[in-house]
């Protein structure tokens, strides 16, 4: 039962990012892989980071995160910046093009957020946002034993 519920859940998931493929179909334009799109949440989020400290969050080696890097790079997503307390370290930033394609992102979700999500009663959303917290927590657990 617990089982065949979640993968009905999935599906429905799947079903509704389908129907939302259209509203972010704006943001088709930058081209980035699912890998180059995590690698550059984690620079967002924390706004300059080491390439180490990114192949430790990708879980992914040092000389490919370094290839992703220069790829990102290459293509005007991200910026290498020495860092001027120690020369030898160099963090990576976004560049312009990831901080417009980032804003387009926002203007699309808040887009999305009034035309369907605002419609959801808020004890619905807020049950949403503790179940996404409590799987993300989960996952968060797993994956670190």
């Amino acid at each position: 039962m617990k089982i065949e519920t979640i993968k009905e859940t999935l599906k429905m998931m799947d079903k509704i990012n389908a129907l939302l493929a259209e509203d972010f179909q704006a943001l088709y334009h930058f081209e980035i892989t699912p890998k180059q799109s995590i690698l550059l949440q984690q620079v967002q989020e924390h706004e300059k980071i080491t390439i180490g400290e990114l192949a430790k969050h990708l879980n992914m080696s040092l000389s490919s995160t370094s290839q992703l890097v220069a790829k990102l790079e290459q293509d005007g997503y991200v910026k290498r910046e020495v860092n001027s307390a120690n020369r030898r370290e160099t963090f990576v930033k976004l560049a312009e093009k990831a901080i417009k394609m980032y804003a387009e992102i926002e203007a699309v979700d808040d887009v999305v957020i009034e035309k369907y999500f605002s419609k959801l009663e808020e004890e619905e959303m807020i049950h949403f946002q503790r179940f996404t917290n409590r799987l993300h927590d989960l996952i968060l657990a797993e994956k670190s034993k």
